[in-house]
């Protein structure tokens, strides 16, 4: 089991900063079978927060989906660094 003090993905958050540019992998849902498409998407993050799941914490980024256009919530797990955010960005 986990504790309750455990953030899931928190260790992983620590290599992000909000305007950093990352990519996720695409999943496809056929009826009862899901298969991870070959492509990826790219957006940039516009926020990281620590938010409860199924009662347990876990990090999140918000992302700006450069394709869609929308923001979106991802598990920071999930994510892929493409390009880090210069320094002027993050202060």
């Amino acid at each position: 089991m986990f504790s309750k003090d455990t953030v899931f993905g928190e260790s992983m958050a620590k290599k992000f900063a909000i305007g950093d540019i990352v990519s996720w992998p695409v999943f496809k849902f056929d009826g009862d079978v899901i298969s991870k498409d070959k492509s990826k998407k790219l957006g940039v993050i516009t926020q990281i927060l620590t938010v409860s799941r199924s009662e347990r914490p876990v990090v999140i980024a918000k992302v700006l989906d450069m394709s869609a256009g929308k923001e979106k919530d991802i598990l920071i797990i999930s994510l892929t660094l493409v390009s880090k955010a210069s320094k002027e960005i993050q202060n």
